[in-house]
C-alpha cells in the first residue's frame, strides 16, 4: 500500500528537523564550552569576568551556528536515512515505488531553509557579532584603547611618564582608578579613556580627578571634572592593525558587494568580492549536503558501521578548506572557483545517489568498509589488538 505523500512528508520532516536541531545545539554547546577557558584567560584583568565572557559568547553565537548548520544538514539527512534503512522502512518505501528523488524532497526543503538562514547569519549576523566582540575586548590588556598595557602595575610610557590603573570597567571601555605621573606632575582620576593614538602618542581623557604639582613653598592641587592630556606610547605597546582577512569578516555582505578600493589600502575590490563569494557558496553548499547524506548515511546490509558519515564530515571540511584557498590565493577568480567547487560536489552527490539507486542501499558504505579492511590488512598498526584470554568460569582445583 502506497503511503499518502502528506503523511510521508510530515514523518520525514519531523525526523529531519529533530536531528537538525539536536546537532546544532550539541555543536554550538561544544564550541562554546571549548572557548570559555580561553575567554576567561583573555579577560583575566577585567572586573565582572563572567559578564564579559557571556557577552562575548553571545557575539560568538552566530559563528557557532553558522559553522554547525552545514554539519547539521548533512548529519540530519544521513541519520534520517540510516534509521529508515536499519529499521527496514527504506526497503518498504522503495518497494512501494517511492524513488530516492521523492524521499529527498523533504531534506532538500530543510536544506533550502538552512541555506537562507546561513546567508543571513554569515552575511549580516556574524559580522555584527565580530564587531561586537571587538568592542568587548577593546581593553587595555588586549591592546584596545589604542595601547596594550596591563592593569595593576606602573606602565612606563616615556622617559618620565608612568601610567597606573586598577582595572578595566565592566563595560570594557574605561580605565578605573587612574594615576598618571608625568615628571613632577601627578594626576589622579576615577576614570580614563584613550580617545585616539596618532603616531606614537595617545590622547588620554580623564574624568573626576585631581592634578597635583610642587611649588616653591607648597604643593598645588586642582580638581577637575574632565581633563585631556597627550602622553607618549612606546611602539611595542601600540595596537597592531588587524589583517585584511579579519577586517573583511567584520563587513556585511552588502558592504562587501559594494566595496570600493581605497588608495594605498591593503584590501582590494577583488578581495571583498571573494569574501562575499565564499559566504554565498558556503550557504549554497547546504543544497548539496542532502545528496551526500543519502549516499553516505545508509549503512551496508547487516552492518552498523558509520564510516560513510565520517567520510561526509571530512568532505565538508575539505570544501571549506578549498573555498578558503580560492578566496586567499585566487581572489580575482573566486566566483568561478566557488562555482566549480559547488558543481564538483553536486556531481559527486548525484553520482552517489544514482549509484545507490542502481546497486542497492548501502553500496557506498560497503565499498568504504572493503577499502578500510584492505587498508588494515596492509597497515599493521591499524590492526585490532587481540583481546586477552578470559578465565573460564567454574570450579578450579588448586
Amino acid at each position: 500500500m502506497r503511503l499518502p505523500f502528506t503523511i510521508l512528508d510530515r514523518y520525514l520532516l519531523r525526523l529531519t528537523v529533530g536531528r537538525l536541531g539536536a546537532v546544532v545545539g550539541v555543536v554550538t554547546f561544544v564550541l562554546a564550552l571549548e572557548t570559555v577557558p580561553r575567554l576567561l584567560q583573555d579577560v583575566g584583568s577585567v572586573d565582572n569576568q563572567m559578564g564579559v565572557v557571556f557577552k562575548a559568547l553571545v557575539n560568538l553565537l552566530p559563528e557557532y551556528v553558522g559553522n554547525s548548520l552545514p554539519l547539521a544538514v548533512f548529519l540530519a539527512t544521513g541519520l534520517l536515512f540510516r534509521q529508515l534503512a536499519m529499521g527496514g522502512e527504506l526497503d518498504v518505501l522503495a518497494a512501494s515505488g517511492i524513488s530516492a528523488a521523492r524521499l529527498l524532497r523533504t531534506p532538500f526543503l530543510v536544506a533550502g531553509g538552512c541555506a537562507l538562514m546561513l546567508i543571513a547569519i554569515t552575511g549580516f549576523w556574524q559580522p555584527a557579532g565580530e564587531r561586537g566582540l571587538e568592542m568587548i575586548f577593546h581593553s587595555a590588556s588586549q591592546g584596545a584603547f589604542g595601547v596594550a598595557l596591563p592593569p595593576g602595575t606602573a606602565n612606563r610610557l616615556g622617559s618620565n611618564t608612568y601610567l597606573y590603573f586598577d582595572a578595566i570597567s565592566p563595560g570594557g571601555d574605561l580605565l578605573d582608578g587612574v594615576l598618571l605621573q608625568q615628571g613632577k606632575v601627578a594626576i589622579t582620576a576615577r576614570h580614563a579613556r584613550v580617545v585616539e593614538t596618532p603616531r606614537n602618542e595617545a590622547l588620554l581623557a580623564l574624568s573626576q580627578g585631581l592634578v597635583q604639582w610642587p611649588g616653591e613653598r607648597r604643593a598645588h592641587a586642582v580638581h577637575f571634572e574632565s581633563y585631556s592630556i597627550v602622553v607618549p606610547v612606546k611602539p611595542e605597546n601600540l595596537r597592531r592593525p588587524k589583517i585584511a582577512s579579519e577586517r573583511l569578516r567584520r563587513l556585511d555582505l552588502d558592504a562587501l558587494l559594494a566595496f570600493e578600493s581605497v588608495a594605498q589600502g591593503d584590501i582590494s575590490r577583488a578581495m571583498a568580492r571573494a569574501a562575499a563569494s565564499t559566504r554565498i557558496a558556503g550557504a549554497l553548499f547546504c543544497l548539496v549536503l542532502p545528496l551526500l547524506g543519502y549516499g553516505l548515511g545508509v549503512p551496508a546490509k547487516r552492518s552498523r558501521s558509520a564510516i560513510g558519515l565520517g567520510v561526509g564530515l571530512v568532505s565538508i571540511i575539505l570544501f571549506w578548506r578549498l573555498a578558503g584557498l580560492v578566496e586567499t590565493h585566487f581572489a580575482s577568480l573566486a566566483a568561478v572557483g566557488d562555482a566549480l567547487l559547488l558543481a564538483l560536489f553536486a556531481a559527486a552527490g548525484i553520482a552517489l545517489t544514482r549509484w545507490q539507486s542502481r546497486e542497492g542501499p548501502g553500496i557506498a558504505e560497503a565499498v568504504l568498509l572493503g577499502l578500510w579492511r584492505r587498508l588494515k590488512q596492509r597497515t599493521p598498526w591499524l590492526r585490532r589488538i587481540p583481546a586477552a584470554p578470559q578465565p573460564q568460569a567454574g570450579w578450579q582445583i588448586l
